[in-house]
């Protein structure tokens, strides 16, 4: 068992429940939304052990894969390298919890096998097993842990079962073996071979990495990353493009990991009728149709719903400085009540009721999942303008 303190780095791809399992290892509480980039930068909190003792968590924010492409997401990428480059001096033991949807697995293992090649002692968490027992999912659990060369723990952060286990597990010394996934790519294979052979190595997936992030590396390996721009520079190749290639070959790998999940045939498939229903809310036309639609309803609903009680905050507001007005003398005073303080409130606070019902509607599209819908659809759009989907509703909200 370990004796030392732990330093626990919790990742995974946004909406996997990685803050609602941060709070209930740590009982602090986070904003925990259905929509992505919600955890903008790490957070940290300490954890109880078993045995005594207590662990530094830290909550990084979501991130798909090691292709860094937004803000939160080099965060994340910069303090995962960070362990395998300048591990902090610190007797505290390293664990990666990889949290991922037990109800949509198959696109959380690509972050996985990715980190299981930095060869980070990981740790995967089956969250959300509540949603895949609903959707009459059935996972192997000791055939995924062989699988994967680590150990996996079905949790569900909402009620807290399975943590008590995760805890024990994060107890134990890692496994000393790995099953790699990465293969080199026949265009980076020589710059790879030419960065390894400086240190007498073989190559790396640390090395593919570096090769096609460089840009994002963190300070601790500033000379590592100019060495790769150097050979980037050296022989200009297509990084989109062989990354691209990369996560293909890597899905096609992970593919076979779906034998070990089962569905239910007679389990209601939530996640077929989710898929059918994104046919229509994600179609490249129809969805934008259906996004203009419920915006006019819902700022219409707004302006209309919030006639009546605008009318009686002003009238109540009337009403108050009519009395004023009668019971004091003609005078500055009078004058700075009644047109001053009571006029400024009234027009603050008759814009209450349209706010309420703002913030009510968008607390209705955030829990039905369709924030992230239009954070998609509308991500192309907005990165002609240099922002991404995620920017779609504060701007509707701050120019509404």
């Amino acid at each position: 068992m370990m004796k030392e303190s732990l330093r626990i780095f919790l990742a995974g791809n946004p909406n996997s429940g990685k803050s609602s399992l941060f709070n209930r290892l740590t009982g602090l509480h986070q904003k925990v939304g259905n929509y992505p980039g919600v955890t903008v930068e790490q957070h940290s909190g300490r954890m109880s052990l078993p045995q005594g003792g207590s662990a530094e968590v830290v909550d990084l924010p979501g991130i798909y894969s090691l292709f860094p492409e937004t803000e939160d997401e080099q965060v994340a990428f910069q303090l995962l390298m960070e362990q395998i480059w300048a591990p902090p001096a610190t007797s505290a033991a390293t664990r990666v919890v990889v949290v991922a949807d037990a109800s949509s697995l198959r696109r959380n293992l690509l972050l996985i096998t990715q980190l299981s090649d930095l060869n980070l002692p990981c740790v995967l968490v089956l969250n959300k097993s509540d949603m895949a027992d609903a959707a009459g999912l059935f996972i192997d659990i000791p055939a995924l842990s062989a699988a994967l060369g680590m150990p996996v723990v079905a949790t569900n952060a909402r009620t807290g079962e399975g943590i008590n286990e995760l805890k024990q597990v994060l107890m134990q010394a890692p496994p000393t073996h790995r099953y790699p996934w990465f293969s080199d790519h026949p265009e980076v294979q020589r710059q790879i071979s030419a960065l390894a052979q400086g240190e007498g190595r073989s190559a790396e997936y640390r090395d593919f990495v570096s090769l096609m992030c460089h840009e994002h590396l963190p300070d601790s390996c500033a000379s590592w990353a100019r060495q790769c721009r150097m050979l980037s520079d050296s022989a200009p190749m297509d990084r989109g493009k062989i990354r691209a290639a990369e996560t293909v070959r890597r899905y096609e790998r992970i593919a076979g990991l779906m034998k070990h999940i089962r569905r239910d045939p007679g389990t209601f498939n939530r996640k077929a009728a989710s898929a059918r229903i994104d046919r229509w809310l994600l179609h490249p036309i129809g969805g934008y149709a259906i996004l203009f639609a419920l915006l006019f309803l819902m700022f219409q609903a707004i302006f209309s719903w919030a006639t009546l009680p605008m009318e009686l905050i002003e009238s109540l507001f009337g009403y108050v400085g009519g009395l004023v007005s009668d019971v004091l003398p003609e005078g500055w005073f009078s004058r700075m009540l009644v047109d001053g303080l009571l006029a400024g409130l009234s027009g603050v606070l008759v814009f209450i009721p349209q706010i309420s019902l703002l913030f009510f509607f968008l607390g209705v599209l955030e829990e039905s999942g369709y924030m992230s819908r239009v954070s998609f659809l509308t991500d192309r759009l907005m990165q002609s303008v240099g922002l991404n989907g995620r920017s779609v509703m504060p701007l509707i909200g701050g120019f509404a």
